[in-house]
């Protein structure tokens, strides 16, 4: 199967505010941003119809929604359960990327909220999940999944830094926290869970087939012989490769290390470290773009990227160029955080809105 990717992009926000969320709900494409120096908080809602999204620009509508989270990203949480309110609300979170406290600004931290699609107002409202305080939940840089199935609806957070108690200092943390949306509880799962996740941060967590939460990526502490043997290349840290899967079971409660063997064509790929990448599921594959590849202390931007597909069920991965409509290879680098799917194409809100169709032959 040949699978062409065709890439397109037009203008989406100025350089004076940064994206930090985004979602597809009834046929809208709902962004969050923030100003670079204020954090003032807004929503930009596209339209989204058949067809290409190469002109929904010309339908957005902007609404602004708070001005104080000075020290806080707002991600949303893409839950949906079966309840009227939940139909017509986007619940938030506020993510720590600052040290409020040295400014004098009142802590944001777990906090929870949503944005009420009806008016575009946002409101405070821990009822439907409330993130616990102590020191063992992770600050940052941790997973957020949802998954819905014949055990009800749950959600799941993985790994992540936490911060000790009265001190500034992170550190990588296997924090394993299931909420169960129906007895409102959360449950440490670190080490009820058969098998053990290490600690790591700057992965990316997906589910596939309602049950699998598949593990990306991500970085991990060298152990104290690796650290000994350290030259000035090398950093402390060790980049997670996508042939070295992490994988849990919800259905059984157990991790697993899957392997994944580069066929002849990806041997190259294989080797490379993803820094940084996005990554969606897509008829319960994984799609990968990545941004940046780690080469010891340096990393360059992938200036000509390709696109990788996880078939699960298979253990194998698929790598294919980007090209655009004329047929010629896309050269250039690809800056975006977040990646969806909308009608068999993969949308990237970024600096500018790219997206790429899908075509299977």
């Amino acid at each position: 199967m040949l699978i062409l990717f065709l890439y397109h992009f037009l203008t989406l926000i100025s350089g004076k505010e940064f994206l930090t969320s985004a979602t597809i709900r009834n046929n809208k494409l709902y962004t969050i941003f923030q100003e670079n120096e204020s954090y003032s908080v807004r929503s930009k809602v596209y339209e989204l119809k058949d067809g290409p999204i190469i002109d929904i620009g010309k339908s957005v509508k902007t609404y602004q929604l708070d001005n104080n989270f000075v020290g806080f990203d707002i991600e949303l949480l893409d839950v949906l359960d079966d309840s009227q309110d939940s139909q017509n609300r986007l619940w938030m979170r506020a993510e720590f990327n600052d040290n409020p406290d040295e400014q004098g600004i009142p802590s944001y931290k777990n906090w929870v909220g949503y944005l009420n699609l009806s008016d575009m107002s946002l409101k405070t409202d821990s009822s439907f999940i409330n993130f616990p305080t102590h020191e063992n939940f992770p600050v940052d840089k941790f997973t957020v999944n949802t998954i819905k199935n014949e055990f009800g609806l749950a959600l799941y957070i993985t790994g992540g830094h936490i911060q000790a108690k009265d001190k500034d200092e992170f550190s990588f943390s296997n924090s394993f926290y299931k909420y169960n949306f129906t007895t409102k509880e959360w449950v440490d799962m670190t080490y009820l869970a058969n098998g053990k996740l290490k600690p790591l941060i700057l992965h990316k967590s997906l589910v596939i087939y309602n049950r699998y939460i598949v593990i990306l990526g991500g970085n991990t502490k060298k152990s104290k012989d690796e650290l000994e043997r350290l030259n000035g290349n090398e950093t402390e840290y060790k980049f997670n490769s996508f042939y070295n899967l992490t994988v849990f079971d919800t259905f059984t409660n157990k991790w697993e290390n899957v392997s994944i063997k580069p066929n002849v064509f990806d041997t190259s790929v294989a080797t490379l470290q993803f820094d940084l990448f996005i990554a969606v599921v897509y008829n319960n594959k994984i799609i990968v773009i990545g941004r940046y590849i780690r080469e010891g202390m340096n990393f360059h931007v992938d200036v000509t990227p390709t696109i990788g597909i996880l078939d699960y069920n298979s253990k194998t991965w698929n790598w294919s160029p980007v090209y655009h409509e004329d047929g010629s290879k896309y050269n250039s680098s690809i800056y975006a955080d977040i990646i969806l799917v909308y009608n068999d194409q993969l949308i990237m809100p970024a600096g500018i809105l790219k997206y790429i169709y899908i075509y299977y032959y």
